[in-house]
């Protein structure tokens, strides 16, 4: 990958439940962090509050996946409320940086 300029991109963090009807990077109603700027501090921790739909959502149900989350690097020109998904903020020029499972291994979505 090319170096991330701060003037250039923002990261974003994101959460989602894959529920395995579509591909992760289709997953909808995708939960976001506030854009944050890049920087040579070595952690950042980044916030992302669901909303009390999406936790409405999966609320006792067992579901194939279950939380994932995904971590974007996205163009400073996009806000994160111009995506709803993982493959809309790709369209909008954002890269996957990387992801994981609250609870077991994933693949990376494509």
């Amino acid at each position: 990958m090319q170096y991330a300029s701060s003037s250039k991109y923002k990261l974003v963090a994101s959460l989602y439940f894959d529920d395995g009807a579509q591909a992760e990077i289709d997953a909808p109603n995708l939960q976001k962090s506030a854009p944050y700027d890049l920087s040579d501090r070595e952690l950042i921790e980044i916030a992302i509050k669901p909303s009390p739909g999406y936790i409405q959502s999966f609320n006792g149900r067992m579901v194939k996946g279950g939380t994932k989350f995904a971590l974007l690097l996205v163009p400073n020109n996009v806000s994160p409320s111009n995506f709803s998904t993982i493959r809309e903020a790709q369209k909008l020029g954002a890269s996957y940086l990387w992801g994981g499972a609250v609870a077991g291994p994933q693949t990376v979505p494509r």
